[in-house]
């Protein structure tokens, strides 16, 4: 299971870094995809958790809360984008 869970800390650091690049640089992910892997993650969450896979329920729940971060960013620019035009 160590290795699982080093993978999944690989991972997840990863999606942490870009969100966080994507936040300096001002840049956004394209809603669409990121409301597709949302889904998508949210119920691979759930299944790790009905199999009582620690490892991935950690790994897709946080990739879930960095998609929600994403999600919330791309929303609030393109809101303020439509209110600038």
């Amino acid at each position: 299971m160590e290795i699982g869970l080093i993978g999944a800390l690989f991972i997840l650091s990863a999606w942490v870094y870009e969100t966080y690049r994507a936040l300096e640089k001002g840049e956004r992910l394209n809603i669409k995809f990121v409301l597709v892997y949302l889904v998508g993650n949210i119920l691979l969450t759930y299944h790790a958790i009905t199999i009582n896979d620690i490892v991935f329920t950690i790994l897709n729940g946080g990739i879930a809360v960095m998609s929600l971060v994403e999600l919330d960013l791309a929303l609030r620019h393109r809101t303020k984008k439509e209110k600038k035009a």
